[in-house]
């Protein structure tokens, strides 16, 4: 026990083990200890699902299956090797203990909730407000399924704004679904022309305003504020101009969140929009995207577009997976399967734009997505050293993380020298600035983790020695920065990044706003990180032209699927993956699977 072990009494004291183990927390124990003095008698079995299902959403579970809990449990604890050798309860029993307790809701056996905070499904338990969460999402999406009508009904002339307007066929089809329905679901992997179909959905919608005089109102929206940025330049430059006023917001903003009080947009208050856009939706936790669509009006249209491959929201829920489902359970006569647009083409990496053959590396993520490991293994082997695409290192070749490491190295002084060089002459320092931002981003190591050998730590130290500038001034010239916490009196937000330049005397940061180039005095730059290796989630959204993806050890509960298939599509022309085989081979065959109902809520 130390300091920031939980505290038990009379109540919870068959926590023990658990607690002991590494389990539970502290607000764990403090919830299973508030129900169960509001509940006499519960039986220990009880209490410890209680508990459970507190820490599943803090796992990005939305719920616990008593049977299967402990497979999800991983230890940090050297004497216990995994949760299999804590106690357990005996599966059947701790069924039939939750199902019939007086702090449960029994979704089999009773009729109403008589305010019980936890629910029973059959299968699942869950904190009473992540199942109302899952079953409001539910609903609410098969209702705007069934709706028969959008912001515009199919015609001849909504044909001829289209037309023009698309090259692809699946884009064009998946911009007609969310003109002519009340919900639109639009997915596909990196490359595959989201962002181009957005942007030209918002046009389309533009055109059929201009032309028929329809007052239609658009919101766009996404998780984070450099999301939203991103989405605002692509949707201006579909525009070209004609609604500089449209500017997408992040869904906090969106929904008028405010500390510790309700939301100012809800369904009493909902959102005044006609159709609401909302892009990086994998990202979306469950709570998030339930307020959201209770703000959007009955009558409105929603979008949601997303990769369900990558890595999932923070918190709990994987909410893009589930509304999309598998091809298996989107038969015709599943209620979304008519407003799901899956697209296929990849159009960033195709190696000849004359037959749109493929590149090894949507190749190599699509094995990763599906779960093909030999396949992905084999890819990997067929690399070399020279290879212009795909390269692999294994972490216990010596040789080749020496030459890597050069590389990277070689990389870093590229961007000091073109630092160095840059001419406080005002009619050059633009261009010479976002020249010099942009080749920050031109090659780019991606970790699973901060810490240990391949963590973003490792690799920072390791660069700034070759470079010469470790533990000295952080402001040294060159240094590329990331913003790590959004700032509304800089308009920075978390994730965007610049490079330490030098302006006259004095040290800035240099960030690149859309057209405009913005040098910022070192004293408003607080929040702020270096930037020459970065973790894997906080690479989502980014895409960059060299990556290099560093993987801990197999044992590393870090490693998923999800998290590699994230890496790899952030390469635009080469991926270098650093790892041993083992390694590779756990994350692939490591999907992150989040237990939750709404799948089953959805498809049946």
């Amino acid at each position: 026990m130390n300091a920031l072990t939980p505290i038990l009494d009379e109540h919870t004291v068959s926590l023990e083990p658990f607690v002991v183990a590494g389990v539970f927390d502290s607000t764990a124990v403090h919830v299973a200890r508030v129900i169960a003095q509001h509940s006499k008698g519960l039986d220990a079995s009880v209490l410890l699902g209680i508990a459970l299902a507190v820490r599943a959403t803090q796992y990005g579970h939305t719920c616990i299956i008593p049977a299967e809990v402990h497979k999800s449990v991983v230890l940090d604890n050297a004497n216990l090797p995994d949760a299999v050798a804590l106690p357990w309860p005996e599966p059947g029993n701790w069924v039939k203990q939750l199902a019939n307790s007086p702090a449960v809701y029994n979704l089999e056996t009773d009729d109403t909730n008589d305010g019980r905070p936890l629910v029973w499904d059959g299968k699942r338990l869950y904190l009473e407000r992540y199942w109302r969460f899952e079953r409001d999402v539910a609903e609410n999406l098969q209702v705007r399924a069934e709706a028969d009508s959008g912001v515009v009904a199919k015609s001849a002339a909504l044909d001829e704004i289209l037309t023009p307007l698309f090259d692809d066929v699946s884009q064009r089809a998946a911009a007609e679904m969310a003109l002519t329905c009340r919900l639109a679901v639009i997915c596909g992997g990196p490359g595959t022309g989201k962002t181009t179909t957005m942007a030209g959905l918002v046009r389309a919608v533009h055109e059929v305003r201009t032309n028929n005089g329809l007052p239609i109102k658009i919101a766009l929206a996404a998780p984070t504020g450099k999301a939203a940025r991103r989405m605002t330049e692509a949707v201006h430059a579909a525009l070209d101009g004609l609604a500089p006023d449209l500017v997408a917001t992040t869904l906090h903003k969106l929904l008028g969140s405010r500390p510790r009080l309700k939301n100012s947009r809800d369904r009493f208050a909902p959102l005044p929009h006609d159709m609401v856009i909302i892009d990086e939706t994998s990202m979306v936790a469950l709570p998030m995207f339930a307020r959201l669509l209770e703000a959007v009006r009955e009558n409105a249209t929603f979008v949601v577009l997303g990769d369900p491959g990558q890595l999932q929201s923070i918190e709990a829920g994987s909410v893009l997976a589930e509304i999309i489902g598998s091809p298996t359970n989107r038969t015709d006569s599943a209620p979304l399967h008519a407003n799901i647009a899956e697209l296929t083409r990849n159009f960033r990496n195709a190696r000849d734009a004359t037959d749109g053959r493929l590149s090894r590396i949507p190749e190599l993520a699509n094995a990763i997505r599906d779960g093909q490991t030999e396949a992905a293994i084999e890819i990997l082997r067929a690399s070399t050293s020279t290879d212009n695409e795909i390269e692999w290192i294994d972490s216990n070749d010596d040789a080749g993380l020496t030459r890597l490491r050069e590389d990277v190295t070689a990389a870093a002084t590229d961007i000091l020298q073109n630092a160095l060089s840059i001419t406080n002459d005002p009619t050059q320092r633009d261009p010479q600035l976002r020249a010099l931002v942009k080749l920050s981003a031109d090659l780019k190591v991606l970790c699973a983790t901060r810490y240990g050998t391949f963590g973003t730590y490792a690799w920072t130290k390791n660069i700034e020695e070759k470079l010469g500038v470790y533990g000295g001034d952080r402001w040294y010239l060159g240094r590329p920065i990331i913003v790590t916490v959004n700032d509304p009196s800089t308009r920075l937000l978390n994730g965007d990044v610049g490079v330490v330049v030098e302006s006259g005397s004095r040290r800035t940061g240099a960030f690149i706003e859309g057209t405009e180039v913005r040098e910022l005095a070192r004293a408003k730059l607080s929040n702020i990180d270096t930037w020459w290796a970065m973790t894997i989630h906080k690479s989502q959204g980014s895409e960059f032209k060299h990556v290099v993806v560093s993987l801990p050890s197999a044992e590393s509960p870090s490693l998923t699927r999800e998290l590699l298939y994230t890496a790899v599509t952030r390469a635009r022309e080469k991926v270098t993956v650093v790892g041993s085989e083992e390694s590779i081979r756990a994350a692939i065959s490591n999907p992150a699977a989040r237990a939750s109902g709404l799948g089953e809520l959805i498809w049946g």
